[in-house]
């Protein structure tokens, strides 16, 4: 079993100890805001790949193509879908592989961010443990004065 060491620590060390975890804690914290943009537009791809699915042909869509635009289109076949593959090539899939894809993809992309939750929160208790030693700090300096 390992033996918890003490480290003594100045101000200034513990000051630039909190700078870096706090730099660690902001890079985790924006790759999670990432990953759940990245699995609200892949929940909502999945979602409109169900509706496809389920809608009757020549049935009108409104698909975004950018910046606001949107183009009126009907759906000619609900079956199969063409599905963006590495390298701008589309590959025809029916909408039930989609599905499942979209669905494997989710499930590693939830898998990501619960990973980062956990590091995200072993950071916010270093940054808390941290605090409260410059705080302990702080009051011993206060104390040695009286």
């Amino acid at each position: 079993m390992a033996e918890d060491k003490k480290i003594s620590l100045n101000e200034e060390q513990l000051a630039q100890l909190f700078q870096l975890e706090n730099q660690r804690f902001s890079t985790t914290q924006e790759r999670l805001n990432a990953l759940r943009n990245i699995l609200a537009e892949m929940v909502n791809a999945r979602d409109a790949v169900q509706a496809i699915a389920k809608s009757q042909k020549n049935n009108k869509a409104l698909i975004p193509i950018g910046a606001g635009v949107l183009v009126e289109a009907a759906i000619e076949n609900n079956k199969t879908l063409l599905f963006s593959m590495a390298g701008n090539v589309a590959q025809k899939k029916t909408t039930k592989e989609i599905e499942e894809d979209l669905s494997k993809r989710i499930e590693s992309v939830e898998k990501s961010i619960e990973k980062e939750n956990i590091e995200a929160n072993r950071q916010a208790a270093n940054l808390n443990n941290i605090l409260a030693a410059a705080n302990n700090s702080q009051a011993r300096k206060r104390q040695s004065r009286v």
